[in-house]
């Protein structure tokens, strides 16, 4: 239905002039890796930008403002502000990256065989790198409507009103509803398109789009923010620079995502 050049979509005007939209594949890159170098038993800024606070977990109301690589304990209360996000290394094994309107608290247990991690959600969403030493682990994102657990993966909780959604680029998560029982799983191993589980289930068609539209438009905004050093790269190569070993490897560590977004047709003959 189209040739894609680039940056530059060609559509077939034939097949356009019967149709009032299409869709159209991007591919773009997931978060890449954060350093972990912090203190096992310390939670890192590694990454901010804009305004984010923090508050100690013995007085919880008494925030101030974080600074990139300083270090917080364990139970610190995050609230990262409308226009900023930040990217946290826990006890460098975990990495997990905060969008606008966060807040959550960062809790942990190591007195038994398991490092155990709740993100404790109130609001917003976070995507969690697990268990990048690949140790283990016991990492779960609380929300008011569900509980996300997962044992060492790339995945993305959203608590949106109501509604928890949690969605996956490789590997599993088990969704739980707030009293524990199981919603159910989902996986991801082909590396392509997210794939997503809510609770509680949407039945109302537009109610559910809406949902959708929400919680993918976090991803799809925050991620290229996030990502300082892919777009350098990619910068380099369509220079047809040659990469580092080292570049590649970095390259390699980074998978990415499909988006299918909807173009609207308006004003072509026979199209509405």
């Amino acid at each position: 239905q189209y040739i894609k050049n680039d940056r530059t979509f060609l559509i077939d005007s034939e097949i356009a002039a019967n149709r009032s939209h299409l869709y159209v594949e991007i591919v773009g890159d997931w978060i890449e890796p954060i350093p972990l170098l912090a203190e096992p038993d310390k939670v890192r800024v590694a990454m901010i930008m804009g305004e984010a606070e923090w508050a100690p977990p013995e007085d919880s109301e008494n925030f101030r403002l974080l600074v990139e690589n300083e270090e917080i304990p364990i139970g610190s209360t995050l609230r990262v502000g409308s226009q900023g996000c930040i990217g946290l290394d826990i006890g460098a094994r975990h990495a997990v990256c905060m969008i606008p309107g966060s807040v959550g608290v960062i809790k942990r247990d190591l007195s038994g065989p398991d490092d155990k991690i709740e993100i404790d959600l109130k609001k917003g969403a976070v995507f969690s790198h697990v268990n990048l030493k690949k140790l283990p682990t016991d990492f779960t994102v609380r929300t008011p409507n569900g509980i996300a657990a997962a044992r060492g993966t790339d995945f993305v909780t959203v608590a949106l009103p109501g509604v928890t959604d949690v969605w996956i680029q490789e590997g599993s998560v088990e969704l739980f509803a707030p009293d524990a029982s199981s919603v159910g799983t989902v996986s991801s191993t082909d590396g392509g398109a997210p794939k997503i589980i809510r609770y509680p289930a949407v039945a109302d068609d537009l109610k559910r789009v809406e949902a959708n539209s929400a919680t993918l438009t976090a991803a799809a905004t925050l991620i290229p923010q996030l990502n300082m050093q892919l777009p350098k790269l990619r910068a380099k190569q369509a220079r047809g620079e040659e990469l580092t070993e080292q570049e590649k490897a970095f390259f390699n560590s980074t998978n990415r995502m499909h988006y299918l977004v909807r173009v609207d047709l308006p004003g072509l003959p026979g199209s509405n």
